[in-house]
């Protein structure tokens, strides 16, 4: 396993400030592809601290890659109020600007991903900054259930910049033939959606296999073809 250097840090959404870690390689050669890492559910209990992120920072660093972790509004150290989504929105487009400015990123090789509830933010986050982020992926998205659901999002079949909806075949909350239909509807070859075999919702058992499927997209979208894994 390559050594990670991590560094707490705060920044503000609005009135508020919230905490956040930069996670990155100790001897990085040259300026890195930053990662936005969005977090599930804040009403129902989740954090940066997610099992899934967790898996996202390691392997994604591992792979010589930079992420931002950060917590919502209300949640852990960050001030305010959880809410349901408008604001949590709000952060991740202020925690978006910070990837962008930080020292050794790439700021033409900017990525977001969130799962869950974090999903539903990264798909409207896409769309709301189709100049800064090159790619985006939705892991375990809700297709209609609120408040993040995105099945009603406008502006999908625009989308020029690659996407990937990453779904468990045994998801449990969105049956992931229903999430396809959607994503087939759009006609939008930016789009793409994967089914993981055997995977259920929580990734569990599966995350290492998760993080590679986003690892090698992420290099094609990121045009970082022929770079080896670290």
């Amino acid at each position: 396993m390559s050594p990670l250097r991590q560094t707490p840090i705060s920044f503000t959404s609005g009135a508020f400030s919230l905490e956040g870690v930069v996670t990155q390689p100790v001897d990085p050669a040259g300026d890195l592809p930053g990662i936005l890492l969005c977090h599930p559910e804040p009403h129902l209990g989740g954090t940066m601290a997610s099992p899934v992120i967790e898996a996202l920072v390691r392997g994604l660093t591992e792979r010589g890659f930079l992420t931002l972790r950060f917590n919502y509004r209300g949640i852990g150290e960050s001030e305010g109020e959880s809410g349901l989504g408008a604001g949590e929105l709000e952060d991740a487009k202020a925690a978006l600007k910070i990837l962008r400015s930080w020292p050794g990123v790439d700021r033409k090789r900017i990525a977001i991903v969130g799962y869950s509830f974090g999903a539903g933010i990264v798909v409207r986050l896409a769309l709301r900054e189709k100049k800064a982020v090159r790619a985006s992926v939705a892991v375990s998205p809700s297709l209609i259930l609120p408040p993040l659901g995105i099945q009603d999002v406008k502006g999908m079949g625009s989308l020029e910049r690659p996407m990937l909806v990453l779904i468990g075949e045994e998801d449990g909350l969105t049956p992931p033939a229903q999430l396809q239909e959607w994503v087939e509807g759009l006609d939008n070859p930016s789009v793409r959606i994967m089914i993981a075999p055997e995977a259920n919702r929580s990734w569990e058992g599966k995350r290492n296999n998760m993080t590679d499927r986003i690892a090698r997209f992420l290099d094609e979208s990121l045009d970082l073809g022929g770079r080896e894994a670290k």
